[in-house]
């Protein structure tokens, strides 16, 4: 609870840092901040470079702030190159880039290989950047492959593109795919295109499951945003 990295150079994790793995569980990760003027950020309460598992716990309050002209933001939660996501709580976290083109993805979670998310709320996060569209993905943004079963993703916002509530990208020479189980996304704002407000695709993907409520929209695309 309130750590602060002041990076000049890339920031990793403003409270927990791991190169592998980690494990967090029954915890609660608030009100940590990591910044840089010069490189890359990620992850403001969190950020591991493999396999982040989440169980019954609460990631809530960070910030991950970058102030470079073409640099990256992201999580402002929680980074992992994939995230296992169980009974927790991601929830009034920022993302964001203060200069210049700067690209933020993912206002609570952003995972960058499989994530899976089941039985938890991601609620209130924030993905903005300085020009205004280049941010995606307020509640959560995902690469290759996510499945969200059971799940509240709600009144998130991105100041980008789309997915005020979810933001996915296949990557390059992925089989993507987007499954949502017994979900609901609503509530959540793009403000960049309102007609992306929920759920935002950067690629043809393949979507399955079934017993979700997405409120308002859901939008797909073929290229990401010109950054």
């Amino acid at each position: 609870s309130g750590n602060t990295v002041a990076a000049t150079g890339y920031g990793y994790g403003g409270g927990i840092a791991a190169s592998y793995e980690a494990a967090i569980v029954g915890s609660t990760v608030t009100g940590n901040q990591i910044g840089s003027p010069y490189f890359n950020v990620y992850g403001g309460g969190s950020a591991t470079f493999g396999g982040t598992l989440i169980g019954a716990s609460v990631i809530s309050g960070n910030t991950a702030t970058d102030a470079c002209y073409f640099c990256y933001a992201k999580g402002g939660g929680a980074y992992a190159r994939g995230a296992s996501v169980k009974y927790s709580e991601i929830s009034n976290n920022t993302a964001k880039t203060t200069y210049g083109y700067g690209v933020t993805v993912g206002g609570g979670l952003f995972a960058g290989g499989q994530a899976q998310i089941s039985e938890s709320t991601i609620s209130g996060n924030t993905a903005s950047s300085y020009y205004g569209k280049n941010s995606a993905g307020g509640g959560v943004y995902a690469i290759y492959s996510a499945e969200i079963d059971n799940t509240t993703i709600a009144f998130n916002t991105t100041s980008g593109f789309g997915g005020g509530g979810v933001g996915f990208y296949a990557g390059t020479g992925a089989t993507p795919s987007l499954v949502l189980n017994s979900s609901i996304v609503s509530n959540n704002t793009a403000t960049y295109d309102a007609t992306a407000n929920d759920v935002f695709a950067f690629a043809p993907i393949t979507v399955g499951g079934s017993n979700n409520i997405v409120v308002t929209s859901f939008t797909t695309v073929t290229e990401p945003p010109d950054t």
